[in-house]
């Protein structure tokens, strides 16, 4: 058996990144105007920021199949037999779907396909596991066995201004009970739930509130996991404000590992420029 590592570019892995760990990123397509612009490739944070300026808020678009067809096949032209697939959230992305379409059409590949139901940081973690357990020669099926029980030891918060952007494509599985808040510019803390769907949670007035609501969610996590405990923290804007984040949270749980990033296009698209995403969970390398 030889088996690649394939994940999107929404888990926010550099192209360096990317190499140095043998992983294939499939980048995400989004429409742009009349132009299709990939994350990562021809859409960074501040062209996407300069998109929307300028009245092109980008829109997510499925990777269409036949690039898809393509990347597998290529790795089944290097000699790859096993292929495992870790996505972003399916409830705001197509790409697991695309993928188990392709399956049939790859009699020469089996896949073993994952939805991480998150996006970013958090995703990351998933794709960092499954690297570490596939150097210690797990089994795929085992694999996806372990990721599966970190999914359920994890869990993904954002605080939103606005929820236009969500609500217009249809990605808040419950937004009918929050959209009455949209013009009064209320903080409104989201989640991925377990069918990887965003959920409104709650709605504060103030974004300190927010914060509150959100470290409510985590102690929890923290109570189970203490020093094991990973906080993952994306913003977007400058390193200022995503270290004050962090400050934050350090001082709320002070054993817990804590780790940052800029929002990708991917996340930013979905939430907006103003939002915040937190992911916690058992750190991978001590699940």
């Amino acid at each position: 058996m030889k088996c690649a590592l394939v994940t999107d570019s929404a888990a926010g892995f550099t192209a360096q990144e990317a190499k140095q760990l043998d992983i294939t990123v499939l980048p995400l397509p989004f429409q742009v105007g009349q132009q299709v612009c990939w994350e990562g490739i021809d859409l960074d944070y501040q062209q996407m920021i300069a998109s929307v300026d300028a009245g092109n808020v980008p829109t997510p678009t499925p990777v269409p199949r036949e690039r898809l067809m393509s990347v597998f096949q290529a790795l089944h032209d290097e000699g790859i037999t096993d292929v495992l697939v870790i996505h972003l959230a399916g409830g705001i992305n197509s790409l697991g779907a695309n993928v188990k379409a392709c399956v049939s059409q790859l009699p020469g590949l089996t896949f073993h396909i994952f939805d991480t139901n998150t996006a970013g940081l958090p995703e990351q973690q998933y794709v960092r596991y499954a690297l570490r357990l596939l150097e210690q020669g797990q089994p795929l099926a085992q694999i996806v066995a372990r990721l599966t029980t970190m999914r359920d030891q994890s869990q993904t918060l954002m605080i939103v201004d606005r929820m236009s952007q969500l609500a217009q494509m249809g990605y808040i599985s419950n937004g009918a009970t929050v959209m009455g808040n949209k013009l009064r510019r209320l903080k409104t803390v989201l989640m991925f739930n377990q069918a990887g769907k965003i959920t409104a949670v709650e709605t504060k007035s103030r974004i300190k509130r927010a914060n509150q609501a959100v470290c409510d969610r985590i102690i929890p996590w923290y109570d189970r996991f203490g020093a094991r405990l990973r906080i993952t923290v994306m913003t977007c804007g400058d390193e200022t404000s995503r270290f004050a984040r962090l400050g934050f949270f350090k001082e709320e749980f002070p054993l817990c590992q804590l780790s940052s990033a800029p929002m990708g296009p991917a996340l930013a698209v979905y939430l907006g420029t103003d939002s915040i995403v937190v992911g916690c969970g058992p750190d991978y390398r001590q699940v």
